[in-house]
């Protein structure tokens, strides 16, 4: 196997925080738990790295393979002491993934989830398998798969869907390890990895999951402010409408489940590729949890387009001969999904319905920090629709 840091930029390149961040890490230590671990010398490559939001992730060299460190950055809302939870939940998560299902996920050989003096490696910690593989890079609008390949890749993630998808929960909440269940997991509350909201839930109603996320993060926003309130966006729906919006939302024939573990943030770079674009690896499952359909029903970005009816964030940066090519890319999948699962499926009518996009912009916000409202053109045009849709099928959706 070739050495995963081959990929990864030079340390002497990195911004000035993240060798902030790096000063912090006892090297020594690290080196010395792993190589008591394995029972064979180990060195760390202190000379290039790889880094996102919340973590740093160094190379592990033995002399016959490689690990990963992945080891927490330093933030100023974490805990003097105490434990990550989060990152025990990831850990929960991920072994439940390698014990249940054949998505290529990181095997954890060991971890470390306490802040403070306790953790001689100086943050929270996960040593892990070194997967093989790339991570595809390029602009905004790049079409990181090649033509050939596009149904091998689109199969491939569709597999994960299903995997995950035939894996029900009765709740909504993260995974945390427990030796009294059967599957080795319990549900249990939602932790916010962007330390913004206190713990919330388990739910078992999809409803009262999002208002509780959206009221708690309405009131921390609005905290933000001093007391002055967030700025109206006249082009979207605003907290104050969101207890009514959810109704409209959520299907009510899956208000009370099952729901299902998604990726938290399902998208291009966190896939590696061989270069016969076999994905190695699905990687960062740093804030996973259970979540209804609505949330569940998505494709991975940058790889699947949203609808045509979403594209116009573009603009004239979207050709009409590009919006086509993306138009029959998101068909492709789609047709691909419907030959494995039927077009009665509740997954598949979830993945047409624009549900699934407007819950995903509820998602950016509440698992991935990133704020984003609900588009007020297009919401206010499917609550029209689906009142349409209502009182011509005489139930409701």
């Amino acid at each position: 196997m070739q050495p995963p840091s081959r990929y990864w930029g030079d340390i002497s390149q990195v911004r000035p925080e993240i060798l902030e961040a790096i000063s912090v890490i006892n090297f020594d230590s690290l080196c010395d738990i792993v190589s008591k671990l394995r029972k064979k010398p180990c060195k760390v490559n202190r000379s290039k790295c790889t880094y996102g939001g919340v973590n740093i992730l160094f190379e592990l060299e033995f002399d016959d393979l490689f690990w990963i460190a992945r080891i927490r950055r330093p933030d100023e809302s974490y805990p003097a002491d105490g434990t990550d939870l989060i990152l025990e939940s990831e850990v929960a998560t991920m072994r439940f993934l390698r014990d249940n299902t054949s998505i290529p996920v990181p095997a954890i050989y060991s971890f470390d989830s306490h802040f403070g003096a306790s953790n001689d490696v100086g943050m929270p910690y996960i040593l892990m398998e070194a997967m093989s593989g790339k991570r595809l890079y390029g602009g905004g609008r790049a079409d990181f798969i090649p033509d050939p390949y596009k149904r091998k890749v689109y199969r491939q993630i569709g597999d994960f869907i299903l995997q995950l998808y035939n894996l029900p929960f009765a709740e909504i909440g993260m995974l945390f390890f427990d030796d009294n269940s059967a599957s080795g997991v319990r549900i249990a509350e939602i932790h916010d990895q962007n330390h913004r909201i206190p713990p919330y839930g388990p739910f078992t109603d999809s409803l009262q999951f999002y208002q509780t996320r959206c009221k708690l993060l309405s009131e921390y926003y609005h905290s933000k402010q001093s007391g002055q309130g967030l700025p109206s966006i006249s082009s979207s729906i605003m907290d104050d409408e969101m207890p009514v919006a959810l109704e409209a939302l959520v299907d009510k024939r899956t208000v009370k489940g099952p729901f299902h573990l998604a990726h938290p943030d399902f998208q291009i770079n966190n896939f590696l590729f061989d270069d016969e674009y076999t994905i190695t690896a699905l990687v960062d499952w740093s804030g996973c949890q259970t979540l209804p359909l609505e949330s569940f029903a998505r494709h991975p970005a940058k790889i699947i387009p949203d609808p045509d009816e979403f594209l116009d964030f573009w603009g004239d940066l979207l050709s009409p001969e590009m919006r086509h090519q993306w138009t029959m890319r998101r068909d492709m999948f789609l047709e691909l999904i419907q030959e494995r699962v039927g077009s009665t499926s509740e997954l598949y009518e979830m993945m047409l319905s624009r549900r699934a996009y407007f819950a995903n912009c509820l998602d950016f916000d509440g698992i991935l920090g990133i704020r984003r409202w609900l588009p007020r053109k297009h919401f206010e045009r499917f609550v029209e629709d689906l009142k349409g849709m209502e009182c011509a099928t005489g139930r409701e959706r």
